[in-house]
Order: structure tokens, then C-alpha cells, then sequence
């Protein structure tokens, strides 16, 4: 089971399990915010920007944004690398 994880893992790229884990972190602190607001009810005299579910929903959307800028800068190297290769060949060998 450990073994098809990391394949998936491997083709994906490490950017987009990055945004996996930054998406996954925010959608739980979204969660237990959900739970403190309207489950248990807890005062919302107690409610701040540093409260932990918002820092970790907070730190959930920054995780998934440097993923996504991960897989950009991926990206954009690859896109590189193919008009440098293209650069190379000859005008006559071009489609």
C-alpha cells in the first residue's frame, strides 16, 4: 500500500502534495472553527486573529499557495528547458 503512495506521490511532484497537505490543514482548522462556532459555542468574546484553528487555517492556505507556487516555478523551468532545446535544432529540422 506504502509503495503505490509513494508512486502517486512521485508523479504528481512535490508541489502538488504541498497543496494537498496545505488544503487538507485548512479544511480541518475550517472544521474544528465550524465546530467551536456552532456546535459548542464557545464565547465569541474569546475569538481572535491568533485563535489555533485560525492560524491553522491561516497557515493551511499559505502551505497550499507555496505548493502552488512550486508547481509554477516547475513549470515555467520546463517550458525553459523545450524552447532552449528548440533554440538548438536547426530551422530545417523545425515543424
Amino acid at each position: 500500500m506504502t509503495e503505490r503512495i509513494q508512486e502517486i506521490a512521485r508523479r504528481a511532484g512535490g508541489s502538488f502534495v504541498v497543496m494537498g497537505l496545505g488544503f487538507l490543514l485548512a479544511l480541518i482548522g475550517l472544521a474544528d472553527d465550524w465546530y467551536q462556532h456552532e456546535i459548542a459555542r464557545f464565547s465569541p468574546a474569546l475569538e481572535s486573529f491568533y485563535a489555533p484553528v485560525h492560524l491553522m487555517i491561516f497557515s493551511g492556505v499559505i502551505v497550499a499557495a507555496l505548493g502552488y507556487l512550486w508547481s509554477l516555478a516547475k513549470v515555467n523551468s520546463s517550458i525553459g528547458r523545450e524552447h532552449a532545446a528548440l533554440e538548438k535544432t536547426p530551422s530545417s529540422a523545425r515543424p
